[in-house]
């Protein structure tokens, strides 16, 4: 159903908002005369086909098969009834799925096996989606700050996150899951098929501004930066700024106009974002390295 109505929107862009100066500067559009949504381009890919959540998928399925039934501490039946609860009155339940299970972005192989095969599972199944020019559609998991407004929609999950909250952005953990730093996120992504994934793929990463200071913070930076680029990983992103800072900006807008910060593939001042998703940027795990 997802495709079908991309491909409405593919037909909508075609028809009601041409892209005249983007397909000059594209190989061929001139000389074929033709739009680029029209595929007038040398080369057409895509669309690709945004995701959310790998975290929240991974965590839950993992939770359950730890909890209920490898070590039996948690019968389904409590689990259902906790969730339908969105925890109210299971507060014990909800914190043994929190703090007991294990979390995707922390190098542990059995969260990142389910990771990888849900991304095969994602990948097999675009192989077979076309887009409106005839094109192979690109699986990608970035979120353009979608994981808030879908998470709105989502109820209570095993991984022990409340009903109506923020999803996991693309794939990176879920809000204050990742527990060994950056170098272990960095780890788990490096087994995802990223090659494959050809839509893109998107890691947030919040670092305290002590981490990057001076001339002994440029070189750890620079050398975190080298590991990324040596393993087989698509993107990483930063926001390097206080906590307090952004809740500064929270409560007095006024003084923080100019206060720029990464979202999710792009950036925004923060003041003119929505408290949604300000509180999203705010729930993510500030690191050091």
């Amino acid at each position: 159903q997802f495709s079908i109505s991309q491909n409405l929107i593919e037909r909508l862009q075609q028809q009601f908002f041409p892209n005249p100066l983007i397909s000059m500067s594209i190989l061929d559009c001139v000389e074929n005369g033709k739009d680029l949504m029209h595929g007038g381009a040398r080369y057409n890919v895509g669309p690709g086909m945004n995701g959310n959540g790998v975290a929240d998928f991974a965590d839950s399925l993992i939770a359950v098969k730890k909890l209920v039934y490898d070590e039996k501490r948690l019968p389904m039946h409590t689990l259902l009834e906790a969730l339908a609860a969105d925890f109210q009155g299971y507060e014990a339940v909800e914190r043994m799925l929190a703090e007991d299970a294990p979390k995707w972005g922390n190098d542990d192989p059995d969260v990142d096996a389910v990771v990888m095969e849900l991304c095969d599972f994602i990948i097999k199944i675009h192989a077979e989606l076309k887009g409106i020019l005839g094109n192979p559609k690109m699986p990608a998991l970035y979120p353009v700050s979608s994981n808030v407004p879908q998470g709105l929609s989502i109820g209570a999950l095993p991984s022990g996150r409340r009903a109506g909250k923020p999803l996991a952005d693309g794939c990176s953990p879920s809000q204050g899951c990742d527990r060994f730093g950056p170098t272990a996120i960095l780890r788990s992504l490096d087994k995802m098929p990223h090659a494959c994934l050809d839509g893109g793929t998107l890691l947030n990463l919040w670092l305290t501004p002590a981490v990057v200071q001076g001339e002994e913070g440029g070189h750890r930076l620079s050398a975190f930066l080298k590991a990324f680029l040596d393993m087989d990983i698509f993107h990483i992103q930063f926001n390097v700024v206080g906590q307090d800072i952004l809740r500064c900006a929270q409560e007095r807008p006024e003084e923080y106009r100019s206060l720029l910060v990464r979202v999710a593939g792009y950036s925004a001042y923060f003041v003119e974002l929505s408290r949604e998703v300000q509180d999203d940027i705010l729930s993510r795990t500030v690191n050091t390295l």
